[in-house]
């Protein structure tokens, strides 16, 4: 009877979840909760922020695996950091193909829970090959630094098979001015740094503001 009941309020939970599925692009299924985040003064989710880079993964970015430019989701990301060894992380990545990337953008969170998502900050590493550098940047400038270097060392023997690659903290990175933006930043900072990499344009970071991340939440809620 208990075995039942509790699969009963499974089941319940289950339906419940899914009738607030929002939609489905790609991997990603976003639900009303998630979607909320992108409400103002809210923390962005990690599923947005997988959202939206699988979105600009779909929309700008060739799907027969042979771009130069790859933008790599927050679970990805934070697995490569808790696993904390290239060499067991070679074999599980290979479909990436890191190696062959010319570019690779990935979001930085805080968190050190191995068991759930969590964390206070994002930021934005971008991985360069022609310089062989890892650019960090973050819009709490220093808050995400000691996370930035450790998914670094972890990605750096996957994407260089030469010398290590060198870590810049980006002074002039654009800077939030409340506690709750960093997603928003980060969301911002990586489309701009993927599409001045597809343009071959330097990445110009003045429309990174307070303004146009407020804008760029109810233009993200209209997808």
């Amino acid at each position: 009877y208990q075995r039942r009941v509790h699969g009963e309020k499974i089941r319940r939970a289950v339906q419940g979840r899914m009738s607030g599925q929002v939609l489905s692009f790609g991997d990603i299924c976003l639900f009303q909760d998630d979607v909320a985040t992108l409400n103002d003064a809210c923390w962005l989710g990690d599923k947005v922020i997988a959202f939206y880079f699988e979105y600009l993964t779909k929309c700008r970015v060739p799907s027969d695996g042979t771009s130069p430019l790859l933008l790599l989701g927050p679970a990805t990301v934070q697995l490569a950091k808790l696993v904390g060894d290239a060499h067991t992380l070679r074999s599980i990545l290979s479909a990436l193909c890191l190696s062959q990337r010319m570019c690779v953008i990935l979001p930085i969170n805080n968190s050190r829970a191995p068991t759930h998502a969590g964390g206070s900050h994002w930021s934005v590493l971008a991985y360069h090959r022609d310089r062989n550098v890892f650019e960090h940047y973050d819009s709490m400038f220093g808050s995400n630094t000691e996370d930035a270097r450790a998914v670094a060392t972890v990605f750096g023997p996957l994407v260089s098979s030469g010398p290590v690659p060198s870590f810049v903290a980006v002074r002039n990175a654009p800077q939030q001015s409340n506690g709750f933006d960093c997603g928003i930043y980060a969301l911002m900072v990586g489309e701009v740094l993927a599409n001045a990499f597809l343009s071959k344009v330097p990445a110009d970071l003045a429309c990174v503001n307070a303004a146009s991340t407020s804008a760029k939440r109810r233009i993200s809620l209209r997808l």
